[in-house]
């Protein structure tokens, strides 16, 4: 119960926050044209920011929840826009609809496990553009013939008072499950909704914000979601780099060991030494293998934050018979050499099949070498370019270096992990 209390106390000092900013906005901009299109625009921009933010974090680790979350608040930002445009019922009717689109990404949201490959959220997209552009087009060829008002009535009160039960069902998850991003998302939709069902209650213009107290409820909620997007992708980032710094500490203590231990033994005399330093040689990884896109996409985010650019193109669910920390051991080292030597210098990760073998390359447009020093390199110990080498041929891979005017590439050829379903009917 503490724990809940917490954090409905912190995520409502939050919109505190963001209100107050708001109000302070609304009375500082002046009573004119311009200060009231500023104001029309702003929440429109900041739900595009925070949309922005939150898919970014939500593609930087898979997080399906988020994904819906991020489309949540972009389905949002449609919404300023066609309600400040015009008072004609079309674009009431449009606006209502797209918050439709927004409750309904949210109450994806709540339900359990999303699949993997779940089509509902594009079928509901697909749907809501499709009736947003068809009312639009309809404004547009018969002017003069405009939706029924009962109809933009009773799509204002579904789309509003539907945001205002789905997102305090969001803010409960996050309570129960201790979760920051639904608990603030879930307040500020709830904020939107109050915003918008002003004019329902007054029975002006369904779902438009009217008056400063609808303006400040909408920008403080808009302002709002920028910070919780702002700290969700900070924490992610954080929540990678963590990850992958524990991983790299546990490869270095790995090593150590196996260094010492191959020390230990080729001090040893006679035919038992010459039986372990076999053994050592032929050891297998775990029989988890390596998801490729997973590793690449986290190795990606942590040298992006230290100022390296790097692109991705791999492809999806492919899987390699070597263990998950030799091969993030493998790229990170990879890397690290060409932010030493190659320094900025643009980096392309890339991983395809071909037949039973996964090509995964590390490419950069930096200097490259001179003419017939990729055999040197390899071999010289200060690269660790040797020490990669002998780690990939361990899992039945080769490494390869290739040097033109263009950079270097970096190429592993590692053995395709079978699925358990291939090798039961094979």
């Amino acid at each position: 119960m503490s724990i809940t209390v917490r954090g409905l106390a912190a995520e409502t000092a939050a919109l505190v926050a963001g209100l107050a900013l708001a109000a302070v906005v609304v009375l500082v901009l002046p009573e004119d044209p311009v200060g009231a299109r500023v104001l029309d625009q702003l929440p429109a921009d900041l739900a595009a920011v925070a949309a922005a933010l939150i898919g970014a974090a939500a593609a930087t680790a898979p997080q399906p929840r988020a994904r819906l979350v991020a489309a949540a608040v972009a389905m949002y930002v449609p919404v300023p826009f066609l309600l400040h445009g015009s008072p004609h019922p079309s674009w009431l009717l449009a606006a209502s609809l797209a918050a439709l689109g927004g409750v309904g990404m949210l109450a994806l949201a709540l339900r359990g496990r999303p699949r993997r490959r779940d089509r509902a959220p594009l079928v509901l997209a697909g749907v809501v553009t499709a009736a947003v552009v068809a009312v639009l087009v309809a404004r547009s060829v018969v002017p003069a013939a405009p939706p029924p008002s009962w109809l933009v009535l009773a799509a204002g009160m579904l789309a509003w008072s539907g945001a205002g039960a789905t997102s305090l069902l969001v803010v409960a998850a996050g309570l129960q499950h201790d979760r920051r991003l639904p608990r603030r998302v879930g307040l500020a939709f709830a904020t939107l909704a109050a915003a918008h069902a002003i004019a329902l209650v007054t029975g002006t213009a369904p779902g438009s914000v009217e008056g400063p107290v609808g303006r400040v409820l909408e920008l403080g909620a808009t302002v709002m979601l920028v910070g919780t997007g702002a700290a969700f992708l900070a924490s992610t980032v954080h929540g990678v780099r963590a990850r992958l710094a524990a991983a790299e500490a546990a490869l270095g203590a790995a090593a150590e060991r196996e260094e010492e231990l191959r020390a230990a033994v080729a001090a040893l005399p006679g035919a038992a030494a010459s039986e372990l330093r076999h053994l050592l040689d032929e050891r297998e990884g775990p029989p988890g293998g390596a998801a490729v896109a997973p590793l690449l996409r986290d190795l990606a985010v942590v040298h992006r934050s230290s100022g390296l650019a790097v692109e991705l193109d791999v492809e999806p669910d492919l899987r390699v018979g070597m263990d998950h920390w030799a091969l993030g051991q493998v790229i990170t080292n990879l890397l690290v050499n060409v932010e030493k030597h190659a320094p900025g210098a643009r980096v392309w990760l890339r991983a395809r099949r071909h037949a039973d073998l996964a090509r995964v390359e590390v490419a950069d447009d930096g200097p490259g070498l001179p003419d017939g020093a990729a055999p040197d390199v390899l071999r010289d110990g200060s690269h660790g370019l040797a020490a990669t080498a002998e780690i990939v041929g361990r899992y039945g891979g080769t490494f390869t270096l290739t040097s033109a005017d263009g950079g270097c590439v970096a190429t592993l050829e590692l053995p395709v992990q079978r699925s358990a379903h291939t090798t039961s009917h094979s």
